[in-house]
């Protein structure tokens, strides 16, 4: 029997792609997480067309988990057993019947936890006891069980490419390795690492191969006006330094001249709106999106006439902030901000402090976004821009 598990983060954004992996790769069962919708706009009807039984726990723009199974679903459990009140769909666990007997499979989302110093963290361990706590009733049914999903917990120091950029990460703090070694211990396995000892298996080598070499297409601000320029980028994944959020990329104009060379992963609107969506805040209004995508042009152009480039600001942890600035942005909100701010000027970015930055500017307006834009060496200016 063949088994997956996918972060699809948003379902609808993914479909074209699913269909076309799921055609490739006929699994029997699949477990999604992140699909980031309700049960009634889950796109079922284009799963079952492939013969997949489907059920889902969803949410509204946030979290959300489903699976698809070609064997009948004998019984279906949505949500984590250990709180009624927890509305926040992460957990969707179900039982088929296969040649050889029963099988429980589960799907879930584990909390991601940041920033540490807040609630957020609080959750994520009560629900990691709670998932001990299912696990250990679970496994006195002695019946094949598998937990799969995306738990949002780096485990050992080989499991990062720099476990010194984690140290302070919900992630890979000592409580979250803690819980996750008492969930092992129950008797369960780590799949992974029951096949490979291998160094962070999430990096280029093992799990990019889908997007090496990848050809994107993207527009930017080429010239005084607003003008644009189509561009191919070629990204060289296998290249990639230590952190695999970025890579090494390459301009070319349409004739195939080579324009520019960078590293990183250069930002479009739709990339804002998923790192807003990731860090648990609201997604722009779709009237937004041309507005997010214009200031995200001039300050590409501006970017590019010093010589410096924008990324994510996920592909950023390690940088030291050399520069915090503002546009669009009324004074009277950069005084409110520069009290706030989780990040300091000569701060080492860690990749809690990047998601704190959205969740502390979206408190004092809505229409407010950040990218970050990388100097010389690993020298970054956090930017924050209004979108009104």
């Amino acid at each position: 029997m063949r088994i997956a598990t996918w972060n699809v983060n948003s379902i609808r954004q993914r479909l074209d792609n699913m269909l076309a992996w799921l055609k490739e790769s006929t699994p029997d069962i699949v477990c999604l997480q992140e699909i980031k919708c309700v049960d009634a706009a889950f796109p079922r009807d284009a799963f079952e067309s492939l013969g997949y039984n489907v059920v889902v726990h969803g949410q509204k723009a946030f979290n959300g988990v489903a699976l698809l199974s070609k064997l009948p679903f004998d019984e279906v459990a949505p949500g984590l057993i250990g709180d009624d009140g927890d509305v926040q769909a992460r957990f969707l666990e179900a039982l088929v019947s296969t040649k050889t007997g029963v099988l429980r499979v589960v799907s879930l989302y584990l909390p991601n936890g940041n920033p540490p110093d807040t609630n957020k963290y609080t959750y994520k361990l009560k629900w990691m006891d709670r998932l001990i706590a299912f696990s250990h009733e679970r496994l006195k049914l002695e019946e094949p069980m598998l937990l799969a999903g995306d738990y949002n917990v780096i485990p050992t120091v080989a499991d990062a490419r720099s476990p010194a950029a984690w140290t302070k990460d919900a992630l890979f703090l000592p409580a979250t390795r803690e819980k996750f070694r008492a969930l092992t211990n129950l008797g369960l396995t780590d799949a992974i690492r029951a096949v490979s000892d291998a160094r962070v298996l999430s990096g280029p080598a093992e799990l990019r191969k889908a997007v090496l070499q990848s050809i994107l297409e993207w527009r930017f601000a080429s010239a005084p006006g607003g003008s644009t320029r189509q561009v191919r980028i070629h990204f060289n994944w296998e290249q990639a330094p230590e952190r695999p959020q970025r890579a090494p990329f390459t301009l070319f104009a349409a004739d195939g001249v080579t324009i520019g060379h960078g590293l990183g992963i250069p930002p479009t609107a739709d990339g804002i709106r998923n790192e807003l969506v990731r860090a648990g805040l609201a997604a722009p209004e779709p009237a937004q999106l041309p507005v997010i995508e214009k200031r995200i042009d001039e300050a590409q152009k501006q970017a590019l006439d010093q010589g410096r480039r924008i990324v994510f600001p996920a592909g950023t942890a390690g940088m030291k902030v050399t520069r915090i600035s503002f546009s669009g942005v009324p004074e009277v909100e950069q005084q409110q901000l520069n009290g706030h701010l989780p990040v300091h000027l000569g701060d080492t970015l860690t990749p809690g402090q990047i998601e704190a930055i959205g969740h502390s500017i979206r408190p004092v307006n809505p229409s407010l976004i950040y990218m970050c834009i990388l100097g010389g060496g690993d020298q970054a200016e956090i930017r924050i821009l209004s979108v009104k």
